[in-house]
């Protein structure tokens, strides 16, 4: 659920020809099945923001800088996370991926 003053949803930007020019997109760390590990989820709402999710945890600069925003005074990453970002396209290629906001999930709300 949003906090007070978040969005209740965040919508994808086309340009005049229906074509997806910037998107929001999720990435989430939750339970794994049983409480046991972690499952890791990227989503969107459209392809290219699916492929911005994955360039956003895989490439290094932009996985450094999305830590930097979700740790906490000690340096600690939260252990379960939903996780927002928005890209902007040029030809459904994501050229710019910036750090939009992100929820620490308690564990005892996760498994609900």
């Amino acid at each position: 659920h949003p906090a007070k003053g978040e969005p209740t949803r965040y919508e994808p930007t086309l340009n005049a020809k229906e074509e997806t020019v910037a998107d929001y997109a999720v990435v989430a760390r939750l339970p794994g099945i049983g409480g046991n590990g972690y499952i890791t989820i990227l989503g969107a709402e459209s392809t290219a923001g699916n492929w911005a999710a994955a360039e956003a945890v895989t490439d290094p600069h932009m996985a450094q800088q999305l830590v930097a925003a979700m740790a906490d005074a000690h340096g600690n990453l939260p252990e379960l996370f939903e996780l927002i970002v928005r890209a902007e396209f040029q030809s459904l290629v994501p050229i710019k991926i910036a750090y939009v906001t992100h929820k620490v999930i308690p564990r005892r709300q996760a498994g609900k």
